[in-house]
């Protein structure tokens, strides 16, 4: 059998006994048919990835659609069988909310199919190409250039703690920080040429080290798992396109990883829920101050408990509550909760009063994203800073507040397929049709095309691997979505090339890395090979 192979009759292994067990983890209706929904998602996707070569030409949208499976359906369903809870356990309406994800990614993979077919070698997609290319996007960057990067993105979190507009420039070089999570995978992909691992090693230890440090101190918990979960995913992406065969070193190998990861999940998650107690100070004491409030929660276990009993009396008693997971860690991978919350509000966006509020807030949103200068310019009477407004608020914000009357606080997670259902009714299913292909068309210019129409992902994609694999065909509203398409993907090529330029000035003698596509390591059959000594 092949790692490809493998890991999808793994999934659906997986999926069907969490099928199985759930029927006896909670045997209503509504459960065992929230968890058939998501099986045959599930199953549908998993055909989809076995076969059709999606994988191969686009790997980068098919990958964003499998994470939105795994973040919204299958994960929720695995995730919760693991902690033997219903999966309806916290939700409003499972079977609309899973029908509504259901439905949407088949929509997506419907579009995908269609785009793998007609978008080979397009002649306008070679001049943008072109034009990456001479930037320097589909190179690959020497070692160097990676910790010049993460040196910069580093540096850029400190600036980030100030107020706009210094603060919004911080944001956008944030992810160069994870430039070097990428020197283990150019590694083994091209061997002992690229770098010296003993010497690399030990210093992307100290890196980490100092990110979980730095993460504390800002106390921004997700912080603490990018760098890790933008590796996993990549290797996950690798393996998914693999067509070795699988040998025992290689499985034994991935199952003490899995152990390892079982093991650390559990100190892992008391830390997440020590910096979510802490979270009331952010931004209010200096870093110093902040390490050691956290560190003195993590030594008082009363405070962890009271935390998460308090979280679960919310979940049943509050008028808005985001609670699903009982696992803290295992929560910041999983959106159902939000989707469901957002399609539930949205349910009771019923008259046109309310509709035409929602168009309103949103029209406001997507105004937002211009520049400051640019709003004052064209004189659009917006105040960035007033509150209730589409800078200060989300579009879980609008929709709560719409249906509940809720005030506008708090950046509550909203949903594209909530916030499309009140603007579009039955018309949504087209427009975010039109989505998923400009979205697809995105991803594809992040990827190195070979000769044989095969696609490889650059550094710049895969240090944002993780935005991609949540949020690629989901978002909280329009606003994000146009913010990725309209800013934030020129915004991070832009930044990308200039930081690359600036490495090749400050080592123009450096060794210049084979970056033809193809050049590197690929099995007889083909595929990209793992290629990576570490899990061989």
């Amino acid at each position: 059998m092949t790692v490809r192979r493998a890991i999808l009759w793994t999934l659906f292994a997986l999926a069907f006994i969490a099928l199985l067990l759930q029927c006896a983890i909670g045997p209503s209706t509504k459960n065992i048919a929230s968890c058939c929904i998501v099986f045959s998602s599930s199953v549908v996707l998993l055909a989809y990835l076995g076969w059709t070569d999606a994988l191969e030409v686009q790997p980068v949208s098919t990958f964003a659609i499998v994470g939105f499976s795994l973040t919204t359906q299958l994960g929720a369903l695995l995730a919760q069988t693991a902690s033997w809870t219903p999966l309806v356990s916290s939700l409003y309406d499972p079977i609309h909310t899973f029908s509504i994800l259901a439905f949407y990614q088949c929509i997506a993979m419907l579009v995908h199919f269609v785009y793998c077919l007609f978008n080979r070698s397009r002649p306008e997609r070679q001049f943008f190409r072109g034009l990456l290319d001479k930037a320097g996007l589909y190179r690959t960057p020497p070692v160097g250039t990676l910790w010049l990067m993460a040196f910069i993105g580093f540096a850029s979190y400190y600036v980030s703690s100030f107020p706009p507009p210094l603060g919004k420039v911080g944001d956008g070089f944030n992810f160069l920080c994870w430039a070097p999570f990428l020197i283990p995978i150019y590694s083994g992909k091209i061997g002992p040429s690229y770098c010296n691992p003993r010497i690399h090693w030990p210093i992307l230890a100290v890196h980490v080290a100092a990110i979980v440090a730095l993460a504390i101190a800002r106390n921004i918990r997700l912080m603490i798992f990018s760098g890790v979960v933008m590796v996993a995913l990549n290797y996950l992406l690798i393996g998914m396109r693999s067509d070795e065969p699988l040998r025992w070193k290689l499985l034994s190998r991935l199952m003490a990883v899995a152990a390892v990861a079982l093991v650390i999940s559990g100190p892992m998650s008391y830390l997440t829920t020590a910096m979510g107690i802490a979270h009331v100070a952010r931004g209010k004491v200096p870093a110093d101050v902040m390490i050691a409030k956290t560190i003195n929660i993590l030594r008082h276990p009363n405070l962890i408990a009271a935390a998460r009993e308090q979280e679960k009396a919310d979940s049943r008693f509050a008028p808005y509550d985001e609670h699903y997971l009982s696992n803290p860690m295992m929560a910041r991978f999983v959106e159902t909760k939000f989707h469901d919350n957002a399609l539930h509000f949205a349910g009771m966006l019923t008259t046109e009063d309310s509709k035409n509020r929602l168009w309103e807030l949103t029209d406001q949103s997507l105004w937002f994203l211009l520049p400051g200068p640019i709003i004052k310019l064209l004189d659009l009477k917006l105040d960035k800073g007033q509150k209730g407004t589409g800078l200060t608020a989300s579009n879980g914000d609008f929709l709560v507040y719409l249906a509940k009357g809720l005030p506008l606080s708090g950046y509550k997670t909203g949903s594209v397929f909530a916030q499309g259902a009140v603007l579009f009714g039955v018309l949504f299913p087209f427009v975010y049709a039109v989505i998923c292909w400009i979205l697809f068309v995105i991803m594809d210019l992040l990827t190195v095309r070979s000769s044989n129409e095969r696609s490889f992902g650059t550094a710049l994609l895969m240090m944002n691997t993780w935005r991609f694999f949540v949020y690629g065909i989901s978002a909280d509203g329009f606003d994000l979505i146009a913010s990725l398409v309209l800013r934030y993907f020129l915004q991070m090529i832009v930044i990308y090339c200039v930081v690359q330029a600036i490495a090749r000035v400050l080592s123009p003698g450096g060794k210049r890395v084979d970056t033809t596509p193809g050049s590197h390591p690929v099995s007889t059959s083909g595929a990209p090979t793992l290629g990576i000594p570490s899990i061989r």
